[in-house]
């Protein structure tokens, strides 16, 4: 299950969601690439600062033991 897209520039995006995913998607052709290795926690939220690209998650929707927050940036490509 994805939870969003996030664009930065129209050909190509940057999709998340459960099971931590991050995967860039070529919008022309729609390929799907994953962009880092899965998280056990769900990303919620994807934004981008200059060349970066910041995931951030956790189990916040749970109710089970204490709340973890996550947050893995990485460089976006020119491409990207």
């Amino acid at each position: 299950m994805l939870s969003g897209i996030w664009l930065r520039n129209p050909s190509v995006g940057h999709v998340y969601g459960a099971r931590g995913i991050v995967a860039v998607i070529e919008v022309p052709s729609l390929t799907v690439r994953r962009a880092d290795e899965p998280d056990p926690l769900p990303f919620h939220s994807l934004f981008g600062v200059g060349d970066r690209l910041v995931a951030v998650g956790g189990n916040l929707d749970s109710s089970g033991p204490a709340l973890l927050g996550i947050a893995r940036p990485r460089r976006l490509t020119p491409e990207e």
